[in-house]
């Protein structure tokens, strides 16, 4: 019974805090804020950003995870050590670090803009860049997770059967860690919506939902904040909703 009620109480603290930002304002989250050009371009900014971040955080972690768990080489305890520096490290932290690289006159920031005219700093790009620095992580150590769980001597058949090693990767590994590809993604892509702190360095703009709920606050208080925070919520509880009923029925198929 202790253990119920330790329980109940937790989680009444975490839905509690929530019911309070959907029930102060229902009018304003549900039909004005769905009124607003400006909140709306900043959810769907938040949520393109965050895909081209988990799109990138796929491409180049998915190895990375990969080799993390099969290989062993020099340096891999400080590359374990350095991928966990973006959970710990305050956000705004991240985003002075980005600007030191990537600012107009730094060194990469200047290449990318007079090479490819890729603006950094207050564009797009830098928003996807911090939710990257953020989220990245995430999926490495869930992929780590995910190709743990898959028996090693299944890619060495492959290979006795004449696979070469990136072919038993492809063909073996990678359809077996299928689930926890799906699980990384959307908790990256979770993860990335709700980032602020970096953004709030690196690229003001676009605004994203959360720097336009900061500035709202700071502009108008509460109440001028509540119809934007409800709808960013009611938003994210439909894609937790989604992946939910998604991964009961991929898992099914998995």
């Amino acid at each position: 019974m202790s253990f119920a009620l330790l329980s109940a109480a937790l989680l009444a603290f975490f839905v509690g805090p929530l019911l309070a930002v959907l029930l102060a304002d229902p009018k304003g989250a549900f039909v004005d804020g769905w009124k607003d050009k400006e909140l709306v371009t900043a959810i769907g900014v938040s949520l393109g950003c965050a895909a081209l971040a988990v799109a990138a955080s796929v491409v180049f972690g998915t190895p990375l995870a990969y080799l993390l768990e099969r290989r062993s080489f020099r340096g891999r305890s400080l590359v374990v050590a350095l991928l966990s520096l973006p959970l710990v490290i305050p956000h705004p932290v991240v985003g002075i670090a980005l600007l030191l690289l990537f600012a107009r006159h730094r060194l990469l920031g200047s290449f990318m803009e007079g090479t490819f005219g890729i603006e950094i700093v207050s564009a797009a790009p830098g928003v996807v860049l911090a939710m990257l620095f953020v989220s990245a992580p995430i999926v490495v150590r869930t992929l780590q997770e995910g190709f743990r769980a898959v028996d090693v001597r299944l890619e060495q058949v492959a290979q006795n059967l004449g696979a070469t090693p990136a072919r038993a990767f492809w063909k073996v590994a990678l359809p077996l860690v299928r689930p926890a590809l799906f699980k990384a993604s959307v908790s990256a892509f979770a993860r990335s919506v709700s980032e602020f702190g970096s953004i709030a360095v690196l690229a003001y703009f676009p605004k994203t939902a959360p720097v336009l709920i900061w500035d709202r606050f700071n502009a108008y208080g509460l109440r001028g904040a509540l119809p934007a925070a409800g709808l960013l919520l009611l938003v994210t509880l439909v894609i937790f909703l989604l992946w939910s009923i998604t991964e009961r029925r991929y898992g099914r198929l998995a």
